[in-house]
């Protein structure tokens, strides 16, 4: 086969691969647009709610409540949210080397995404892979996976786990993410809520909110219940979020550098190619010759 064709059947080949990863990091930047207005107004929401609870357990707490209590017994769980899909650079490496450094602090290990359970696998690690997405469309996936909560709550009330904490990427900007650990439960509004049970300046003012219906511990309970799902809530989409930033980063870089192998096999392939057709000529001419 003649050289020059080898490198044509190459570059048609590369092409189709850059194409691939413009249209990966095109949909990525459209992604990440939405995501960091929702990360946002989740991260809003969550604090308004820890003021709003801290506020209200000067009226309303109740040591007896299972998000609030520090256990003794029961494992301790950390949750890992990776992702399934590649073309990330080393965000995923970043998460399993910190989970290796953290796990004998850990009785138990989940890992979400088929990514990370794959790195970890590779250390002979032991741990529980819980599979959310299962299916190409975006939005769906993201909340299977925000979904993911509310098992783990239930887990928690049965005394499953008496700690809850999950590991994850956080979105810092395009170019930095940065493995995350947080605490799940018991929530650590504990201390903040036992403050404002004391008393704090604007509390002993004697502003607050008694709210009479259904009950006190009926709104107190709603808003911590409110208030898990949306911190797991913003946890995963925060993490969505970071993969998203490394995926856009990875394949720009990725084409870039593409592109400049493209343009080294097209030289190659222009030098064969008009080698070939001088070759061709003089074939031509000497048999012209000879006639």
């Amino acid at each position: 086969m003649k050289h020059y064709l080898r490198f044509r059947d190459e570059l048609r080949s590369m092409r189709e691969t850059d194409e691939t990863l413009r249209i990966m990091e095109k949909v990525a930047g459209s992604h990440i647009h939405i995501l960091r207005k929702r990360v946002a107004s989740l991260v809003a929401y969550k604090e308004q709610l820890e003021r709003l609870i801290c506020r209200l357990a000067h009226f309303y707490w109740n040591d007896r409540h299972p998000f609030f209590q520090r256990r003794e017994r029961g494992g301790r769980l950390l949750v890992v949210l990776t992702g399934d899909r590649g073309v990330v650079g080393g965000l995923f490496h970043m998460l399993a080397e910190r989970a290796l450094q953290e796990r004998e602090r850990w009785d138990h290990l989940w890992v979400v995404g088929r990514r990370g359970a794959q790195y970890l696998q590779e250390e002979g690690i032991p741990f529980r892979y819980i599979e959310t997405e299962g299916t190409v469309d975006f939005d769906e996936a993201l909340q299977r996976k925000a979904s993911l909560g509310n098992y783990l709550f239930q887990a928690f009330l049965e005394g499953s786990f008496r700690e809850i904490a999950v590991l994850y990427p956080s979105f810092r900007s395009l170019a930095r993410q940065e493995a995350k650990l947080e605490q799940l439960l018991s929530f650590p509004l504990v201390e903040e809520a036992q403050r404002g049970r004391e008393g704090k300046e604007e509390i002993r003012s004697g502003d607050g909110l008694p709210i009479f219906e259904p009950s006190r511990w009926g709104v107190f309970d709603a808003l911590v219940q409110r208030y898990g799902d949306i911190a797991f809530r913003a946890m995963v989409f925060d993490a969505t979020l970071a993969e998203l930033a490394a995926r856009m980063v990875a394949a720009e870089n990725a084409s870039q550098e593409l592109e400049q192998q493209m343009l080294i096999l097209h030289r190659r392939y222009l030098k064969e190619w008009h080698g070939e057709v001088s070759r061709k000529q003089i074939e031509a001419f000497v048999a012209h010759q000879a006639v």
